[in-house]
C-alpha cells in the first residue's frame, strides 16, 4: 500500500527549465524534481555515511537505478504553469548580470503547480523531510544556484537536527546502523556546510542580489574590474610578463570569462562591421586516464533560495577540486584568429591557488553582505562528529 504526499508549490522566481524543444517551450518534468531530490539526498546522507559506495545504495534503495526501480514515485500537475516568450526575459541589468545570459526560454514568477509523491509506509517520513529540505533549499533549473526557479511552499525545514536526522535514518533504512555524523570534505553534504536565512525580501530580490553580486566581484566598486583583471588578466592579453597574481573569484564557479576594454579590432562579418574583443578563460585541467588533460566546470558552492517573505543561502565547503587540478588561462574567442596583428597568449598555468577551508571566507563574506546573517546550522560548531 503506497502512501500519498501532496505540495502546493509556487515559483517566486522564474526558472529557466528546457523541454523537449528548449527553443519554444519551457515545462516541468517529474525528471527534473527527481534529479534536485537525488542532489539534496547526498547533501544530507553524505554526512551520516562512511563511503560513497554505502550513500550510492541507500539512494538507489529510495530511488533506484539500472538493476531496478526505486520507492519513490513523483507526479507533477501543471495546471498553473506559465511560459514566456524569450525576447521578454531579464530586462533589468543585474537581473541578466546574475543570470549570465540576457534571454531564455522561462517559466513564470508566479507559476503554481501541484507536486504529489507515492511511496510506501516504511519510506513516508524520510521522504516527506528530504522533499521539504530540497525544497526549502534547493531550486530548478538554470542558474538554480543563483536564485532562479526558487519555489515557495508551507512547512519549511526551520531548524536542522542531526539528532533528529540520524534517528529518521536509522527508522527508515536501518534499525542496526548507527548513521553517526561523520566529517566529509568529498562532496557537498551537511557536514562541510553552512545554513544561512534572512528575512525581509524585496520585490525585485533577485535585481538586488545581482548588484551586490556584481560590485562584491569588482571590489565594491561599480563598472570596475575584478582583482584578478588588474593584477594578471591584462598583462596576459597584452602577451606581457605577469608581474603579480592575485585571484579569489574561482570561489565562485569556473570557468570564468575575462574580457578586454582596450584590446579589440573591427572586421567585416556578414556585411556588417563588428568589433571584436580579446577574451580569456580562466579553467581548470585534470589529468585524466587514457584521455589527456581536459577541462571541466565547477559550479558555485553556494545556493540561494527566495521565498515570499524570507530566502535561505547554502554555502558548501568540500573540497574545491580535485588534488591533481591545475588552474588555467587560456586565449578564448575570435579575436585571436580574426585580428591578424595580434599574437595569442600562450595557455598559463597559475600556481599557488589556495583551496583550503579559509578560502571559503570570501563566499561567506558575499552572503553575508546580501544580508545573509542568521544561521541555521554551522558544521564548524557541531561538536558530536567523529
Amino acid at each position: 500500500m503506497l502512501e500519498k504526499l501532496e505540495y502546493e508549490l509556487e515559483f517566486i522566481t522564474p526558472a529557466f527549465i528546457g523541454g523537449a524543444n528548449s527553443d519554444e517551450v519551457s515545462e516541468l518534468r517529474p525528471a527534473s524534481m527527481v534529479g534536485m531530490l537525488r542532489y539534496w539526498f547526498r547533501v544530507i546522507v553524505g554526512a551520516f555515511v562512511e563511503s560513497t559506495e554505502e550513500l550510492f545504495k541507500l539512494e538507489s534503495e529510495l530511488f533506484g537505478n539500472q538493476e531496478k526501480a526505486g520507492r519513490v514515485w513523483v507526479r507533477v500537475l501543471n495546471q498553473g504553469i506559465s511560459t514566456e516568450r524569450k525576447e521578454y526575459v531579464l530586462n533589468e541589468r543585474y537581473e541578466r548580470y546574475l543570470f549570465g545570459i540576457k534571454n531564455g526560454i522561462l517559466i513564470k514568477k508566479g507559476s503554481k503547480f501541484k507536486l504529489i509523491v507515492f511511496t510506501p509506509k516504511k519510506y513516508k517520513e524520510f521522504t516527506d523531510y528530504l522533499i521539504r529540505f530540497t525544497l526549502t533549499f534547493g531550486n530548478l533549473g538554470y542558474r538554480a544556484r543563483k536564485g532562479f526557479g526558487s519555489m515557495d511552499f508551507d512547512r519549511k525545514i526551520e531548524e536542522i537536527d542531526i539528532k533528529f536526522i540520524k534517528n529518521l535514518l536509522r527508522n527508515t533504512f536501518d534499525k542496526d546502523k548507527r548513521f553517526e555524523f561523520t566529517r566529509n570534505k568529498e562532496f557537498p553534504n551537511i557536514s562541510n556546510a553552512i545554513f544561512l536565512k534572512k528575512k525581509r525580501i524585496a520585490s525585485n530580490e533577485l535585481e538586488n542580489l545581482g548588484r551586490i553580486y556584481y560590485t562584491f566581484r569588482r571590489n565594491g566598486r561599480e563598472n570596475y574590474k575584478t582583482v584578478e583583471y588588474f593584477t594578471f588578466i591584462k598583462d596576459f592579453l597584452k602577451n606581457q610578463g605577469i608581474r603579480r597574481i592575485e585571484i579569489k573569484n574561482h570561489m565562485f564557479g569556473l570557468p570564468i570569462m575575462y574580457t578586454s576594454r582596450s584590446l579589440s579590432c573591427k572586421k567585416k562579418i556578414k556585411g556588417r562591421e563588428k568589433t571584436i574583443k580579446a577574451q580569456a578563460q580562466l579553467n581548470w585541467i585534470q589529468q585524466v586516464k587514457n584521455e589527456g588533460k581536459k577541462d571541466n566546470r565547477r559550479p558555485a558552492p553556494f545556493w540561494i533560495s527566495i521565498k515570499r517573505e524570507m530566502a535561505y543561502a547554502v554555502l558548501f565547503t568540500s573540497e574545491f577540486l580535485p588534488k591533481d587540478a591545475e588552474i588555467i588561462l587560456t586565449a578564448k574567442g575570435e579575436f585571436w584568429e580574426k585580428c591578424k596583428k595580434s599574437n595569442s597568449p600562450l595557455t598559463k598555468t597559475i600556481n599557488n591557488v589556495n583551496f583550503d577551508y579559509s578560502i571559503y571566507s570570501i563566499v561567506e563574506n558575499f552572503l553575508n553582505r546580501a544580508g545573509f546573517t542568521e544561521k541555521l546550522f554551522d558544521f564548524r560548531e557541531v561538536k558530536d562528529a567523529k
